[in-house]
Formats: C-alpha cells, sequence, structure tokens
C-alpha cells in the first residue's frame, strides 16, 4: 500500500531536488595562526603538568611567548 502511493506521487509530483552542498568556508591566515598558536599553547600546558621543577621554568617562558603571540599576533 505504501509503495503504491510512493510510486503514485512520485509520478504525479516528482522528487525534490536536493540543495548543493556549500563549500567550507575559507579561514583567513590570521585564525589559523591563532588556532596554531592556540594548539600549542595547550600541548605546553600539558607538558607543564607533567615537568618536573626544572622543567617548568621553560615551559613558562614558552606559555608567555604564546599567549603574547596570540593577544597580539604579527601582521604582515
Amino acid at each position: 500500500m505504501t509503495s503504491l502511493i510512493y510510486t503514485v506521487s512520485k509520478e504525479r509530483f516528482g522528487l525534490a531536488k536536493k540543495k548543493p552542498e556549500k563549500p567550507a568556508p575559507i579561514i583567513s591566515r590570521r585564525q589559523r595562526l591563532i588556532k596554531q598558536t592556540r594548539k600549542e599553547l595547550s600541548s605546553v600546558k600539558r607538558q607543564y603538568r607533567k615537568a618536573k621543577e626544572e622543567e617548568k621554568v621553560g615551559l613558562q617562558q614558552f606559555k608567555k611567548h604564546f599567549t603574547r603571540e596570540t593577544e597580539h599576533p604579527q601582521q604582515g
């Protein structure tokens, strides 16, 4: 019964056309830089948690560098 209704409706009205998919938006260079820097910052945070006391000083400097870079990325 259902297939009969479907086929009759399909012949009479046709199938609905699918809308074309929109392409993915292009991310700007600045956004890519910020995303990459945030990813590196999170990896430094993970390393900091696992690090010994001697290594934490250097990782703090890395963290400051990445934080500053995220706040004010270089403009070309």
